[in-house]
C-alpha cells in the first residue's frame, strides 16, 4: 500500500480531502523476525493508522461540542492501489496482491463487518487471497448515498454500465436526501459545455450556497460561487477553461448536497 487516503466527503466545504501515510509497500521486514518480537513494520504503521483515525473522529466530536454539528457531515475511507499476499517472501515481507481490507469510518457508517474471514485454504491460481467485494461497489455507494450523485452518473463516472452501489454501508437517512425528495434543485446548460454555460439551482429556504466543480477525485477545478442566498430560484453564468471530459458540479446549500454530471466538449 504505498498511501492511505482519507477521503472526506460532505464536511463543511462538501469537498473531497486526502491524507497520505506512506510507507504501507513493506517486501521486506514488515515483521522483526520468526519470533515477531522485534520492530515490526507492518503493526507500526497499522498503529499510526488506528491512532490517526481515532484522533480525527475524537476532534470532529469535540467541534460538535462548540455548535458546529461537523461529524454527521464527514465520512473518512481508506484507499490502496494493491493488495498484499498472504504468504511470506523469504525476506519477512510481502509481496502485491489482489485483494485487501478497506477501512470506512464516521457516525454516518454503518458499524459492521463486510464479507467472510479469508479462506487461507482457497487462494487463487496465482497464490492470492480471493477478492469479495468489488472495490469499485464501495466507491459507487459513496457517490450515490453519500454526494448524492445519480446511479448513471456514477456509472459513466467509474466506467462500468451496470455496476450497484454497495448496499449498507451508510445508516439509513445518511448522506444526501434521495433524488426526487431533495427539496434542492440544480442544474447546468447546455450540457455536454463548450465554454460558456449557465448554472440554475433552487432554494426553498434562505441558505449559504457553495458550487464547486471538481473532478471524479474530489479536485476542485472551478469555484461558482459562495455565499448567502435567499430562497428562490437563481441562475449564474458558468465560464470553464478546463480540458474536455467529464466532471462534476458540487452543490451545498445548509446541510444538503446536490451534485450533477457535467461533460465538457473542446
Amino acid at each position: 500500500m504505498a498511501s492511505v487516503a482519507a477521503l472526506i466527503a460532505g464536511g463543511l466545504d462538501t469537498r473531497v480531502y486526502y491524507v497520505s501515510l506512506g510507507g504501507f509497500d513493506t517486501h521486506v521486514g514488515q515483521v522483526g523476525g520468526t519470533d515477531h518480537t522485534g520492530a515490526d513494520a507492518h503493526m507500526n504503521l497499522l498503529h499510526s493508522l488506528s491512532d490517526a483515525v481515532a484522533q480525527f473522529q475524537y476532534d470532529l466530536i469535540q467541534l460538535d461540542s462548540t455548535g458546529m454539528n461537523v461529524s454527521n457531515r464527514v465520512v473518512g475511507m481508506t484507499m490502496s492501489e494493491f493488495g498484499r499476499r498472504p504468504s511470506e517472501n523469504a525476506s519477512y515481507g510481502t509481496d502485491h496482491g489482489a485483494a485487501s481490507v478497506q477501512f470506512v469510518f464516521g457516525t454516518q457508517v454503518s458499524a459492521a463487518v463486510f464479507g467472510q474471514p479469508p479462506d487461507l485454504s482457497n487462494l487463487d491460481a496465482n497464490g492470492d487471497l480471493a477478492w469479495q467485494i468489488d472495490y469499485r461497489k464501495v466507491y459507487a455507494a459513496v457517490l450515490t448515498d453519500w454526494f448524492g450523485l445519480s446511479l448513471n452518473d456514477t456509472r459513466i463516472v467509474l466506467q462500468d454500465t451496470s455496476l450497484e452501489p454497495f448496499s449498507g454501508l451508510f445508516k439509513p437517512q445518511a448522506g444526501v436526501t434521495k433524488s426526487g425528495t431533495i427539496p434542492f434543485g440544480l442544474s447546468v446548460y447546455p450540457n455536454p459545455l463548450l465554454a460558456n454555460g449557465t448554472v440554475a439551482f433552487d432554494l426553498p429556504q434562505n441558505s449559504y450556497v457553495k458550487i464547486d466543480m471538481i473532478l471524479a477525485d474530489g479536485r476542485v477545478v472551478q469555484s461558482i460561487t459562495e455565499r448567502a442566498f435567499a430562497a428562490g430560484s437563481y441562475t449564474l453564468p458558468l465560464s470553464v477553461d478546463v480540458p474536455s471530459g467529464a466532471y462534476l458540479l458540487s452543490m451545498r446549500a445548509g446541510d444538503a448536497r446536490l451534485t450533477r454530471m457535467v461533460s465538457v466538449v473542446r
